[in-house]
Parts: structure tokens; C-alpha cells; sequence
């Protein structure tokens, strides 16, 4: 036989075995002699079946009640379904004599309930499906005598309860599936007799919490679904068997956080999912050696930051989902210890920065998820370590395509086919929307801000003070005698005006020195009468009452060839009835201008009583501080701010009454009874009491108003600051490009040559 033949003879015995066996997509389309299955058309369980049908299926039929005896004449049957028909009740003797019947399923019908007896005297049982009903309850007695039961499926149901011990009597049971139930709770001991329980799933009920010695009695189980419930806290020896276990399954819960060392001793764990709780901190150590987990999820929890080396014993991992957190930044210690990581999901954080070296120990990283977080630079070089890099997603990130990104557009366009999908300029503007790789590296540019110099131009503020003293009448009782007629240069004194407006720093104006020539025909005896000073400085526009204590010095130098004489005014007293000469020098008005200001000034009225003869003499009066019980200021300030780049506008406070404080008391005329003078002395103790009130007011006035300058002038300096900042840019990369253009000259121009 040559190979052809050969050939050909096997490939027709495949063909021939193919079409003698057809693959089935479902058990129910498989032709097999030891199985029959009724669809739509039957509306009851026949009562006969062929000796040889050991596995009868109930399709989409129309059989509303499985009665009592239901197949008494077909004891060899082995399996029975009923699966998307109208069954709503089921008698206790349905399944009667199928003494050999391994498996039963009863899904996807309205059944609400199923009575205890129903599966008695089926102790051959292995196998019981009952999911996808409406049942609500489970009554104890229910599961009795199935002693070799293996797998009980009760998952999708509206279970809401169900009686302490219903799983006693099933020692063999490995896989209890509770699943997508209405179960608020489950007592402490409802698996006690489980003991060879492996796989547990109460996923998606309504529980709130575990009871800490509900697995207590399960030393075999391989895996725990917890998902999908309401449960907040987790006992720390809620798994006292883990050597096992191998699936847990917590995802979907209300979990805040998790106890010390939650994870340690789970030598035989798989798949570990914490993703979808309330977990905004996790402690310091919580994993301990886990050599065959390959997943981590911590995706859609509230983590802002992570421990350092918190993943340090998770040397295997190939698989960790940070996504949907809070992160701002990832330090670089966190990602110690998965060194075989292949894949990092850190999408739609709120990620700002990470450090140059943060993906440093990361080598084996095949794809980085990086996009949807607020990312605007990266550190040079971040890239570098990832050799095996081989998709990145930076996408949906507000990229400030600046001088800064230089580096990252340039190992973007070297490394093209490791963008997954395209990067988008936020800013600036003009770049807005431009794809990064598109770019040329010249269009990256920085704007850096320098500090400019703004100048301020105050024009000089007058204060036009209105001060009406009362004077004290001094009595010198030594007569001067005096020869001759002396003229005496009087020198006004040079008053210092600093106002402080709050809002701006007002220039200091100094008065010049005017010197008054006086005339004094005699002086005998020197009384200071009442002296009427007016200090007059006119300013333009604004108005405000400044109350002010005026401090004002008078030296009266004057020249004499002969003896010198001092006068010093002693201690005030009340001048009596004493019979004096008045004789009045009034001083010229000087106008004194300077370049801003213009001030009329009127010297004070002098009033010197002398009967002696004419002598030349020197009289010097000591520097005096006169404070005047009676005193009123009016200041009328004008101010005008004048800036060559900004305009400053100043509101000031509304104008204010001045306090004027008045002395009531009259000079006597005559020499007062003895029986006044108490009373004038008490009127002149209460007059200084009063002076010493206002004086106090006015001093407290006066510190807080410069206070509140100091405040202005800072917060202006402020605001000149931030004016500098937003405004003052200078540009640190330009390009400049110069265009010449050749043409052969005309013969018009050869001329010129």
C-alpha cells in the first residue's frame, strides 16, 4: 500500500469519526440513546420511558406540577432537569422509587417553595441544582439522609432565612453555593457539621457582618466568595484555617479598612480581590509570603497613599490594580518587592507627580496605565528602567507642553509604538488640543516671570491744621529792666507734619525756618496772654479729620552787648488783679513756597508788658512743651496717588466730628473772695482731669491709626508684588528664522555696478 493510500484511508476515518460525533454546545443537543429530552409540546411526564433512558430532560415544557410517583415505572433513571418550565409546586413523593438517581435540577421556574420529604430515599444523591427560582425559605429536614450529597447549588433565589441545621446531616458536601440570595445573616454554627466543605460562596446576599466563628469548623476550604454584600468590618481570626485556601474573594463591600497582618499565613492563595469597598488606609504589614498569587485588586476603593513595602512579601505578582483611587503621588518605596509585576493599573487617580525612579525596580513591566490622573510633566528619564515596556497609556492627562516635556516628547516619538493611544496638549492655549508627538521640539517653550519695578509718584499731601490754644497765664515776679530798644529774631518753629493715610505712604513735608524780625520798645514783667496759633497748608481735594497733639517749641534768641539775662517761666499760677501795660507785636505773614507745597503761616501773637527803662539785654526762653487744655484739630488731607503703571484709587473713611475739649473757666477780673477760691481750684483740677481723658483717647487714636497704615502699606506692597508676578515675563527660548532670496540681476541694475 503506497502512502498515499495510507493518507488517505486515516483522513477518511477522522472525517467518518467527526460526523458519527458532532461536538455539542449543550448537553441537551447531544443525541445519545440513554437520554430523551421533551420540549415545548409536553404538557405532562409521560408515564413510560424505554428501558435504556437513564437521563430524562424537561425543556421549555409545559408542565406546571410535578405530581406525586411522577416516574414510579422508570426507576433506572440517573438524571432528572426541569429547566425554564412553569413548575410552581412540587409534591413530596415527585421523585419516589429512582432509588438510583444521582442527580436532580429544578432552575429557572417560578417555584417558591419545596417541601421537606421531596428528595427522601435519594440516597444516591450526589448532585442537587436549584437555582434560579424564587424560593424563599429553607425549612430543617429538607436535605435529610443525603449522606453522600457532594455539590448543593442554591445560588439566585430570594432566600431570606434559613433554619439552623438544614446542612447537619450532609458530612460529604464539598461545594454549597448561597449566592445572590436576600440573606441579612447567617448564624455562627449554620456550617458547623461542613467539614469537608471546599468551596463556600455567599456572594451578593445582604450580609453586614461575619460571624468570627462561622468557618471555625471548616478546615478544607479552598474558596470564600464574600463579594457583592454589606459587610463593614472583618474579624482579625475570621480565617483560622488559611493554609488551603487558595480563592478570596472580598470585592464589593463597605470595608474601611482591615486588621494588622489580615493576610499573613496564606501560603496557598490564587486571587485575592479587595477592589470596589470604602478602604482609605491599609496598615503597614498586611501581606504576608504569597508565592502563588498572581492578582492583586485594590481598584475603586478611597486610598490616598500606600505604606512603604506594603507589597514587599508579594515577590510573584504579576498582575496589581491601584486604579480608581485617590492617589496624588506614588512613592517609590511602595513598589518594592514585585519584581516579576508585568502589569500596573494606576488609571483615573488624581496623580500630579512621581518620582524619577519610581518604576526603577519594575523591569519585567510589559503595560503601564498611567492614564486619566492630573499629569502634567514627568521627571526625565522615568521610562528608562521599563526594557520590556511594551504598551503605555498616558492619555486624558492635562500635559502642559512646555520646556519641561522636552524629554517625554522626545522618548515619545523614539518609542511610538508603546503609546497605546494619542497624547493631547492642555496648555498652554495655543498648543491646546495638538497631539505631543506632532510637535517639533521648538515649540516647547517655558515662560518664565521676572520681577518688574513699578515706580510710585505720590504727590505731596498738605495737612491744614486749625489749632485754637488756650494759653496759661504765667506771672514773672522779677522785673527786667531793660535800655534800649532791641530787635529780637524770632525763629518759628520748624514743625514736622507725618500723616499716615491708610491706604498709601504719604511723603514727609518739613517746614522751613522763618525767622521774624520783632520789635520790643519795653519789657518789664512777661505775661503770656492768650495766643491764637494757626498753621495753615493747603492741599487739594480729599478731607480727612486727623485728631492730632501738637508739640510746639519757641526759642526766642536775642542779642545783647551787655548782661545776659535768662527768664525761666515757673510753675503755672493764677494771675490776680495786677495792673499791666499791654503792648502787642503782631509778625508779618511769610508765604513760604517750596516745589510741591504751598503753606501760609501766621506767627503767633505775642503779647510782653514792660515798665522799666530801655536796656540792652539778651533774652533766652527755654525750650518749652506747652500742652493746651483746650485744642482743636481739623485736618484736611488731600492725596493723590500717581503711578506709571497702575492706578491706585484711595477711599477714605468718612469724615468724623473732632472732640473739642473746653475748660469753662473765666479769668477773674477781680481779686476773688476766699470762699471762691476752693472752687476755682477744684474747677482747674477737673479741667486736667479732663485734658488727661482726651489727651489718653487721643494718643490710643493715634496708634491705631498707624497700625492700621502699617496694615495698608503691607497689603499694597502685596498687591505691587502679585502685579510684578502676573505681569513681568521674559522669554528664555525663541526661534528666529531669516528667508534670503536669490534672482539674477537685471540688466537695468548691472548699470549701477
Amino acid at each position: 500500500m503506497t502512502r498515499g493510500k495510507i493518507l488517505f484511508l486515516l483522513l477518511s476515518l477522522v472525517f467518518e469519526s467527526l460526523t458519527q460525533n458532532p461536538q455539542c454546545e449543550k448537553e441537551t443537543e447531544c443525541h445519545k440513546e440513554n437520554r430523551v429530552v421533551f420540549s415545548l409540546s409536553t404538557k405532562e411526564i409521560p408515564s413510560f420511558l424505554k428501558p435504556v433512558v437513564t437521563e430524562v430532560f424537561f425543556l421549555d415544557s409545559q408542565i406546571k406540577t410535578i405530581p406525586n410517583a411522577a416516574f414510579a415505572n422508570s426507576p433506572q433513571l440517573e438524571k432528572v432537569e426541569f429547566m425554564n418550565t412553569p413548575t410552581t409546586s412540587i409534591d413530596p413523593g415527585a421523585f419516589q422509587g429512582l432509588v438510583d438517581l444521582k442527580h436532580i435540577e429544578i432552575s429557572s421556574t417560578p417555584l417558591t417553595s419545596i417541601p421537606v420529604g421531596v428528595f427522601k430515599d435519594l440516597s444516591n444523591l450526589d448532585k442537587i441544582i436549584l437555582k434560579l427560582n424564587k424560593l424563599r425559605s429553607l425549612e430543617n429536614g429538607l436535605f435529610d439522609s443525603l449522606n453522600i450529597l457532594k455539590e448543593l447549588q442554591l445560588h439566585g433565589n430570594e432566600i431570606e432565612s434559613i433554619e439552623d441545621g438544614i446542612f447537619d446531616g450532609l458530612e460529604d458536601l464539598t461545594m454549597l453555593h448561597l449566592a445572590k440570595n436576600n440573606l441579612a445573616a447567617v448564624s455562627s454554627d449554620l456550617f458547623s457539621k461542613l467539614n469537608k466543605l471546599q468551596i463556600l460562596r455567599l456572594y451578593e446576599n445582604q450580609l453586614t457582618t461575619i460571624p468570627e466563628e462561622l468557618f471555625q469548623n471548616l478546615p478544607n476550604l479552598k474558596e470564600i466568595g464574600l463579594q457583592g454584600n454589606r459587610i463593614a468590618e472583618l474579624s482579625p481570626n475570621l480565617f483560622p484555617h488559611k493554609d488551603k485556601l487558595n480563592k478570596l474573594l472580598l470585592e464589593g463591600n463597605l470595608l474601611t479598612g482591615l486588621p494588622q497582618e489580615f493576610f499573613v499565613g496564606f501560603s496557598q492563595i490564587k486571587t485575592l480581590t479587595l477592589q470596589k469597598n470604602k478602604l482609605t488606609s491599609l496598615p503597614p504589614v498586611l501581606f504576608g509570603e504569597m508565592p502563588k498569587l498572581t492578582e492583586l485588586s485594590l481598584s475603586e476603593n478611597s486610598l490616598s497613599t500606600l505604606p512603604k513595602g506594603i507589597f514587599s512579601t508579594l515577590k510573584k505578582i504579576k498582575k496589581l490594580d491601584l486604579s480608581n483611587n485617590h492617589f496624588v503621588t506614588l512613592d517609590t518605596e511602595v513598589l518594592n518587592g514585585p519584581e516579576k509585576l508585568s502589569e500596573l493599573n494606576l488609571l483615573n487617580n488624581t496623580i500630579n507627580l512621581l518620582d524619577a525612579d519610581v518604576f526603577g525596580k519594575l523591569q519585567s513591566l510589559i503595560t503601564l496605565k498611567l492614564n486619566q490622573n492630573n499629569l502634567q510633566t514627568l521627571p526625565e528619564d522615568i521610562f528608562q528602567p521599563l526594557t520590556k515596556l511594551k504598551k503605555l497609556y498616558l492619555n486624558d492627562n492635562p500635559w502642559h507642553c512646555d520646556c519641561n516635556l522636552i524629554s517625554l516628547h522626545l522618548w515619545m516619538k523614539a518609542n511610538s509604538d508603546k503609546i497605546v493611544s494619542a497624547v493631547f496638549c492642555e496648555y498652554p492655549e495655543d498648543l491646546k488640543g495638538l497631539e505631543i508627538r506632532s510637535l517639533t521640539e521648538d515649540q516647547f517653550i517655558c515662560l518664565t516671570i521676572s520681577p518688574t519695578i513699578s515706580r510710585l509718584t505720590t504727590t505731596t499731601t498738605t495737612t491744614t491744621l486749625t489749632t485754637e490754644l488756650k494759653t496759661t497765664i504765667l506771672s514773672t515776679p522779677t522785673p527786667l529792666p531793660t535800655t534800649q530798644t532791641t530787635i529780637l529774631p524770632t525763629t518759628v518753629p520748624t514743625t514736622t507734619l507725618a500723616t499716615t493715610i491708610p491706604t498709601t505712604t504719604i511723603r514727609t513735608t518739613t517746614m522751613p525756618t522763618t525767622t521774624l524780625p520783632t520789635t520790643t520798645p519795653t519789657l518789664s514783667s512777661t505775661m503770656l496772654a492768650t495766643t491764637t496759633m494757626t498753621s495753615t497748608t493747603a492741599l487739594p481735594t480729599t478731607t480727612t479729620p486727623i485728631t492730632t497733639a501738637i508739640a510746639t517749641t519757641i526759642t526766642l534768641p536775642s542779642t545783647a552787648p551787655t548782661t545776659p539775662i535768662a527768664t525761666t517761666a515757673p510753675t503755672t499760677t493764677m494771675a490776680t488783679a495786677a495792673p499791666t501795660t499791654l503792648i502787642t507785636t503782631t509778625a508779618a505773614t511769610t508765604t513760604i513756597t517750596t516745589p510741591t507745597t504751598t503753606k501760609a503761616t501766621t506767627a503767633p501773637t505775642t503779647i510782653l508788658t514792660t515798665a522799666s527803662p530801655t536796656t540792652t539785654l539778651t533774652t533766652i526762653l527755654p525750650t518749652t512743651t506747652i500742652s493746651m487744655p483746650t485744642t482743636t484739630f481739623t485736618t484736611p488731607t488731600t492725596l493723590r496717588t500717581t503711578q506709571p503703571t497702575t492706578t491706585q484709587r484711595t477711599t477714605l473713611p468718612l469724615q468724623t466730628t473732632p472732640v473739642i475739649f473746653t475748660c469753662a473757666i473765666e479769668r477773674a477780673t477781680q481779686e476773688p473772695l476766699p470762699t471762691f477760691k476752693n472752687q476755682y481750684k477744684s474747677k482747674v483740677q477737673q479741667c486736667k482731669f479732663q485734658m488727661m481723658i482726651y489727651t489718653s483717647l487721643l494718643v490710643v487714636e493715634i496708634t491705631s491709626t498707624l497700625m492700621l497704615a502699617k496694615f495698608t502699606l503691607s497689603l499694597y506692597r502685596l498687591l505691587q508684588c502679585r502685579e510684578r508676578t502676573f505681569h513681568g515675563v521674559n522669554l528664555t527660548h525663541f526661534s528666529y528664522r531669516r528667508d534670503v532670496i536669490l534672482r539674477p540681476l537685471r540688466e537695468a541694475e548691472t548699470h549701477r555696478l
